[in-house]
């Protein structure tokens, strides 16, 4: 293989051909119960999305980043065409204006991670710098992506 990401059988079941290319199936409601939650106008797409926000504006407030954005589109595209698109849920420059990407993720889906890594082909520098957040235990926890719990951590 030449670098290619290999898809397990779960990321290519959430694909359909359609027309001759591929395109993710569309889904009605949040299948892992995300709800959507509006803080200060701003609906997010998910109370745990909120909450890191929350926490974004006071490290810019307290003067530990420089500035934040919310929702950065990544159009995923493969010989002229346009198989999907990956939105980012944050990006945060910090002090040193070094941005970097961060996903408030509570459940890694299929699609989700066949998209990240359709993310490290085509935009290499990004998926480098992403970083995936979940809360537990009180703490918020940092991996990068693709990587699994441990036994423990759940």
């Amino acid at each position: 293989m030449t670098g290619m990401p290999v898809l397990s059988a779960a990321e290519v079941q959430a694909l359909s051909v359609c027309g001759g290319s591929l395109v993710m199936k569309a889904r009605g409601r949040h299948k892992y119960g995300a709800k959507p939650t509006k803080r200060d106008g701003v609906t997010y797409h998910s109370g745990m999305e909120a909450n890191y926000a929350d926490v974004l504006e006071l490290l810019k407030r307290a003067g530990q980043i420089r500035e934040w954005r919310r929702q950065i589109p990544f159009p995923m595209v493969v010989n002229n065409q346009l198989i999907c698109k990956l939105v980012i849920d944050f990006s945060v420059v910090g002090n040193d204006n070094v941005v970097r990407y961060v996903e408030a993720k509570g459940a890694q889906t299929p699609a989700w991670r066949l998209k990240v890594k359709l993310l490290a082909a085509l935009w290499p520098e990004t998926y480098a710098a992403l970083t995936v957040v979940r809360y537990a235990r009180g703490v918020w926890i940092e991996t990068k992506p693709g990587a699994r719990r441990t036994k423990g951590a759940r």
